[in-house]
């Protein structure tokens, strides 16, 4: 029913857009309370602070990790290798079941 009389607020509906004016400035102001909450523990411990500009300037304080995956001896990874293998799983299964059609194995 909330997202109903939402919808129907953001359409202009009266009583629906008084009721949806009224929840948009509750969101505002419980979201002031918390960011203030999280600025008055940023006062004794830097945490809060980091966790805040984390969350709210992501470009520039945003924690990243990249990942690099690389085959034997850091050289490339074979896909064509994994694919073999796949296919031919795939190709004894068939055989032992007669009822799945494998296509045949790349050239390479």
């Amino acid at each position: 029913m909330f997202f109903q009389w939402t919808k129907k607020g953001i359409n202009g509906e009266e009583p629906y857009k008084t009721f949806y004016e009224a929840t948009q400035v509750a969101y505002a102001e419980a979201e002031n309370a918390l960011v203030q909450t999280i600025k008055n523990a940023a006062k004794t411990n830097w945490l809060p602070a980091a966790w805040l500009l984390e969350r709210t300037h992501k470009d520039r304080y945003a924690l990243t990790t990249k990942s690099e995956v690389s085959g034997p001896d850091g050289g490339p990874v074979e896909i064509v290798a994994i694919q073999q293998s796949i296919l031919s799983k795939l190709s004894r299964i068939a055989a032992d079941s007669n009822t799945i059609e494998v296509c045949p194995e790349p050239k390479s």
